[in-house]
């Protein structure tokens, strides 16, 4: 027996939602149209699974937003980052009521761990880039 791997590349598909209108049968006029799907981020282009698969490069991968732009690209997609960036912002606003939950759960916890790293946040308002931020981590026992 012989076993290989194969990677089969990401798909990207249009899922076209199409949305009936109904008449009255009696005197089509009044009219009623379907509803649709509920969007992840309201009147953008972006779902859900390609949501999970830009946040994962970014945070998960380091691939930052202008690298995705180019590999997106390549495969025939053409976003730009402000896009990109704006749906990570609202991706961020929709698991804020998660981020505060787990926040107090861990504040809970007898013992807490904290890890301070400085890092360089470019275009920050109101500071140089040479300035530091820090980003803090933390963890329980």
């Amino acid at each position: 027996m012989h076993e290989q791997l194969e990677i089969i590349p990401a798909q990207i598909k249009v899922l076209r939602h199409i949305r009936k209108k109904y008449a009255c049968p009696c005197c089509k006029q009044h009219l009623k149209t379907a509803s649709k799907p509920k969007q992840t981020i309201e009147k953008s282009i972006a779902g859900p699974g390609l949501l999970a698969y830009i946040a994962v490069q970014k945070y998960c991968d380091r691939s930052p937003l202008y690298r995705q732009v180019e590999i997106f690209k390549r495969i025939g997609i053409d976003l730009d980052r402000s896009s990109l960036a704006n749906w990570m912002i609202r991706c961020g606003e929709l698991v804020q009521s998660l981020i505060n939950r787990i926040h107090e759960t861990l504040l809970e916890q007898c013992v807490l761990h904290m890890d301070e790293t400085p890092v360089q946040v470019l275009n920050e308002p109101d500071r140089k880039a040479q300035s530091k931020s820090y980003m803090w981590v933390l963890s329980s026992a």
